[in-house]
């Protein structure tokens, strides 16, 4: 999946980018300062660059040049966000070897044509995988699990449903939302192959919770994410599991074992943090 490395200190800006790069389809990295932004370009090598030019610590323009400097960074798009109007700044972005400036105030429409033409159309097709039969689709589901997709994604509880190999048959928006990708990338691939840092503390709890038929409610844990390195996430998650055919969508009986897992997740507020797990 192509990386998008979007340097911008007012959040809520950077977050209405990052939703628009995730999207369509692209993997999004945030910095709110130029130090962090650079850390990132260089440990991440992002296949396009949105940077301001008043970011703190270190301007768009010296990123821009450090970058450029850099021969393994000196290939990626630079796409430069300005004030409306500053012909000066574009002009110096284009010398020290930008792609292109955008000016503020953003017009999303013109912003997902521009990374259009950069990055291309996304590949979302997923990991070519035979699930187990039978093989549960959401997308209509079966009347018993559906509204409870639906209802989880009002109350923006994240909801996904994965098979005896680990990976996800069905999952909705606030899901991926949570760990930053779009929804399209995580069907019929592993958990450990869309969250790889967060794989090892939470596969054995998934193998427990098939391995015994039992349920795992209300756990609490904490971690980063992928697309967010730096910062700590808290969640409350619950594992269920899922009888073998849509029309049992029950807990397994004693003799029967589970064919998928749903997992429940809400991200809380770390004020609430009181001796939880942390992974690894």
């Amino acid at each position: 999946m192509k990386k998008v490395l979007v340097i911008e200190p007012e959040k809520s800006l950077q977050r209405n980018i990052l939703t628009l790069v995730e999207t369509e389809g692209f993997y999004g990295l945030g910095a709110e300062d130029g130090h962090q932004g650079l850390q990132l370009a260089f440990a991440q090598m992002p296949d396009l660059i949105l940077c301001d030019t008043q970011v703190p610590n270190l301007d768009g323009f010296t990123i821009l040049q450090s970058l450029k400097y850099d021969p393994e960074t000196a290939q990626i798009p630079f796409l430069l966000i300005t004030e409306m109007g500053d012909r000066v700044a574009r002009q110096r972005a284009l010398a020290l070897g930008a792609s292109d400036t955008l000016p503020k105030p953003l017009k999303m429409a013109n912003l997902r044509n521009t990374i259009a033409q950069c990055l291309g159309k996304p590949d979302l097709s997923p990991t070519a995988v035979v699930l187990p039969e039978p093989a549960i689709s959401l997308f209509p589901a079966c009347d018993l699990l559906q509204p409870f997709f639906d209802g989880a994604a009002m109350a923006s509880i994240g909801l996904a449903l994965l098979d005896q190999d680990l990976r996800f048959v069905a999952l909705n928006d606030p899901f991926a939302r949570l760990n930053g990708y779009p929804t399209a990338a995580y069907l019929g691939r592993t958990f450990r192959e869309v969250l790889p840092t967060i794989a090892p503390g939470i596969e054995p709890i998934l193998r427990q919770v098939f391995q015994t038929g039992q349920p795992l409610l209300k756990l609490k844990l904490r971690g980063t994410l992928p697309g967010q390195p730096t910062q700590l996430h808290h969640w409350l998650v619950s594992y269920v599991p899922i009888a073998t055919h849509p029309a049992q969508a029950t807990a397994p009986t004693a003799n029967q074992l589970p064919a998928y897992v749903a997992v429940i997740v809400v991200e809380i507020d770390p004020s609430d943090w009181d001796g939880w797990e942390a992974l690894p």
